[in-house]
C-alpha cells in the first residue's frame, strides 16, 4: 500500500511540474528523479521508517557529490489524498523555487537530526513569514548548530503571537495555524515538540485561543492543551522522556 501512495505523490508532483522545465530521469518503485537544466531532485521513499524526503545536487556538481536534503515527511499508511497533496506541494516549492540556481551551492554543515529537524521547520515556516529567511541565514552561518528551540522563541514565537493579535489577520492566521497543524501531523518528535512547547503552550489568550479552535483540529487541540500544563517551565529544561510520553499521546 506505501508503494502505490508513493506512486500517487510521484503523479502528482509530475503534473504539478507540468510544462517548467522538469524531466523524469529514472523511476523505481522507491526513488524518482527529476531534472530540470540545473538541478536533480530525488524524491525517495523509506519505507522502513514511513517517511518520504526530497534531495538535490547541482548537474555541475562533482560526481561523487553528496546529496542535499531539501524537505522530510513521515508517510505511515494509511496516507490521505490531503497528506499527498500537503508533500507535493511542499516538494515542488523547494523544487520550483530552486529552478534558477546555476552555481553549486557550499556544502552544508552536518547537523545532528534535532537540528536537521529544526531548520527544516524554520524553512516551511518561511513560507508564511519571508522575513524569516535572513534570521535562518544569520543562524546557520553564527553557529555550529541550527538552536531550534532558541530560534523559535526568539524569531517564530512573536511573529506567530502578533498574527493571532492583528485585526483582520485571520487569512494569515488560518494559513499560518494549518501548516503547524498539518506540519505537526505528518514530522517528526523534535518538530511536535518545537509547535507544542515552543509555540503552542504560550498561546493562552482566549481571543488567540478561538482562532486556534477554529482552525485546528481536535487532535492539535488536545496535543495543545497537554502541552500547557508546563506554561511555566522552559522549553529547553523539559525532560526528554516527558515531553516524548506526552506528544505520543497525540
Amino acid at each position: 500500500m506505501i508503494i502505490e501512495n508513493f506512486d500517487n505523490l510521484i503523479k502528482a508532483i509530475r503534473d504539478k511540474l507540468a510544462g517548467k522545465g522538469f524531466e523524469i530521469e529514472r523511476y523505481s518503485k522507491e526513488s524518482c528523479l527529476f531534472c530540470n537544466e540545473k538541478n536533480v531532485y530525488k524524491v525517495e521513499l523509506c519505507a522502513e521508517d514511513c517517511k518520504v524526503y526530497l534531495y538535490w545536487k547541482n548537474k555541475e556538481g562533482d560526481i561523487g557529490e553528496d546529496w542535499v536534503r531539501s524537505a522530510a515527511w513521515l508517510f505511515e499508511t494509511p496516507v490521505s489524498s490531503n497528506d499527498i497533496n500537503m508533500i507535493c506541494e511542499d516538494f515542488v516549492d523547494v523544487m520550483d523555487n530552486n529552478k534558477r540556481l546555476a552555481i553549486r551551492p557550499k556544502r552544508k554543515k552536518e547537523y545532528s537530526e534535532k537540528s536537521a529537524d529544526a531548520l527544516f521547520f524554520a524553512n516551511r515556516l518561511a513560507n508564511i513569514f519571508p522575513e524569516l529567511r535572513k534570521e535562518i541565514f544569520i543562524e546557520k552561518e553564527a553557529y555550529k548548530e541550527f538552536r531550534g528551540s532558541v530560534f523559535v522563541e526568539k524569531n517564530v514565537l512573536p511573529k506567530v503571537l502578533e498574527v493571532l493579535s492583528l485585526e483582520n489577520s485571520d487569512k494569515k492566521a488560518e494559513r499560518m495555524l494549518k501548516l503547524l497543524s498539518d506540519l505537526y501531523k505528518n514530522s517528526s518528535l523534535n518538530i511536535r515538540s518545537l509547535i507544542m512547547m515552543g509555540i503552542m503552550k504560550q498561546i493562552v489568550k482566549e481571543e488567540h485561543a478561538d482562532k486556534v479552535k477554529k482552525y485546528t483540529n481536535e487532535e492539535f487541540c488536545k496535543a495543545w492543551v497537554a502541552a500547557g500544563k508546563f506554561k511555566d517551565k522552559k522549553f529547553v529544561s523539559q525532560s526528554k522522556s516527558k515531553i516524548k510520553s506526552i506528544l505520543q499521546k497525540f
